[in-house]
């Protein structure tokens, strides 16, 4: 079978590069002729992982001494924050990956991946007891997408109206707040958010940060045989993180590399609850609903390398275009990844 090529310039600006792969070809099949049955999408696979724990841990200070440790972007400013985006103290770092055309591009772009700004999104919606109650649902019921669209194109009240139909919240809720969020002002700056070169588009960040380009990391992620799409690397001092979704790994694999142990906290899937040991490197369907879960309160260093990876489709930067690869359709991205055709480090 002859190779699929594409421009980015041949994607709609309303599409995501992954949402056109799946419109333009035929990769759905793909998807279904290389299932295995231990390709379980709620389990948590474990591979050992040959990089030196030590030189990756002094790599990452070095990185976060030189280019900065950035929070995960809560709210933007412009929206009653003060003059300058809100950023988490308490889970951040450095972006593996970054996109040169990205909209929003007044943000670093060493933290091009920490979080978006959340246009016309009240805090009440995603922060808080509450908010991260409504905004993990969101995320459960795969309905992130068309809750930004609403978002973004039609602003807080409409959102509000949407959550309240897909059960999320009481008619009670709804009712009694309704008049609040209906009051949120409309920011224009959210419309075409959604599709190409927004943080949706997460095979967009395809790029080396200036941050993991040199030192030691840029030795090892100039090594990877695929393409290097939207990952991080991330410090979490305290809390834990929501059950939410990210994109499938048939499209963003994304392989978790653990640098310390953290006995307070466990990834977890609706299936399975795993720590998390250096020297070993974690795998599981993103595309499904899965959380970090606090077991304690005792603080213990946490910082991983969440490397994504697209299996089936490489990226000519020089083209700026992308080619299935000799994979596509042939070997599932789990076995790529347990016979070292993902990265080279297993």
């Amino acid at each position: 079978m002859s190779s699929i090529k594409f421009y980015k310039s041949d994607i709609p600006d309303v599409d995501t590069v992954d949402s056109f792969i799946r419109r333009e070809t035929d990769i759905e099949e793909r998807v279904e002729t290389v299932k295995r049955a231990w390709a379980w999408p709620y389990k948590i696979y474990r591979l050992e992982c040959n990089l030196p724990i030590s030189k990756m841990q002094k790599a990452v200070q070095e990185a976060f001494d030189n280019f900065g440790w950035h929070g995960f972007l809560i709210a933007n400013f412009g929206e009653g924050y003060g003059e300058q985006d809100l950023r988490s103290e308490r889970l951040g770092g450095l972006s593996i990956t970054y996109n040169p055309d990205f909209k929003q591009s007044d943000i670093d772009i060493n933290c091009q991946t920490l979080g978006n700004r959340k246009y016309n999104l009240p805090p009440e919606m995603y922060a808080g007891k509450r908010g991260n109650y409504i905004f993990e649902q969101v995320n459960i019921k795969d309905l992130r997408v068309e809750f930004f669209q609403i978002v973004n194109n039609h602003g807080a009240g409409p959102a509000w109206d949407f959550i309240h139909e897909k059960g999320i919240v009481s008619k009670e809720v709804w009712e009694e707040e309704r008049e609040y969020y209906y009051s949120w002002t409309y920011n224009p700056s959210a419309q075409n958010q959604t599709g190409k070169n927004t943080y949706s588009d997460a095979l967009g960040f395809n790029r080396l940060t200036p941050a993991c380009q040199s030192g030691y990391l840029g030795e090892v992620f100039s090594k990877i045989p695929r393409t290097i799409v939207r990952g991080r690397i991330v410090e979490m001092m305290s809390g834990d993180l929501h059950w939410h979704r990210d994109e499938s790994f048939y499209m963003n694999f994304r392989i978790n590399i653990p640098l310390y142990f953290d006995e307070s906290t466990m990834i977890a899937t609706e299936m399975q609850e795993m720590y998390m040991h250096p020297g070993y490197m974690y795998h599981f369907d993103t595309g499904q609903p899965h959380a970090v879960v606090r077991k304690n309160d005792e603080k213990y260093k946490r910082i991983n390398v969440i490397l994504g990876v697209c299996p089936w489709f490489d990226f000519i930067e020089e083209e700026q275009a992308w080619v299935s690869n000799e994979y596509y359709g042939k070997i599932h991205p789990v076995e790529m990844f347990h016979e070292g055709l993902l990265v080279d480090f297993v």
